[in-house]
């Protein structure tokens, strides 16, 4: 799958918060292609991060740290309990641990599970407290995830 690098600044957008300049960028998305591409980006982008926050040596982190981790998120926002429900929070970020089977997210629609891996992805990102050196290399090595890994 080919990201562009107009999906990276789509998610740099996104992560940094610069939600008019992310706003711009997805209305000029006029493909099915381009929202495929942008989906398999945050997906890699939110293992990453998943990874990088739940994970030591090798072993996923409890329940309980998943658990207290989304409704910490969720706090964060007023409209996060209509973006995020805690079950769906919860099932997403085990998912990518792989505490849960591949189809555990079945009965949840794309749209709702995509919302919540954006939110949950800026969380995880912003409490990583990049500096722009480190953001660009993480967009660098999700990016090239994302190619190898959503043929």
């Amino acid at each position: 799958m080919m990201i562009t690098d107009r999906q990276v600044a789509m998610l740099r957008a996104q992560l940094t918060g610069r939600m008019t300049d992310f706003q711009q960028l997805v209305n000029r998305m006029d493909s099915k292609q381009e929202t495929d591409s942008f989906d398999a980006l945050v997906t890699a982008a939110f293992f990453e991060a998943v990874h990088r926050r739940f994970m030591d040596a090798g072993k996923p982190a409890g329940d309980a740290e998943v658990i207290e981790f989304v409704v910490a998120a969720r706090k964060r926002s007023e409209n996060a309990p209509d973006i995020v429900p805690p079950d769906v929070g919860e099932m997403i970020i085990n998912l990518a641990l792989g505490k849960l089977p591949l189809d555990a997210n079945r009965n949840v629609d794309n749209n709702t599970s995509f919302k919540a891996k954006i939110f949950l992805l800026q969380v995880l990102v912003g409490d990583e407290e990049f500096t722009e050196p480190e953001l660009e290399e993480f967009l660098a090595r999700i990016r090239e995830m994302a190619e190898e890994n959503f043929e």
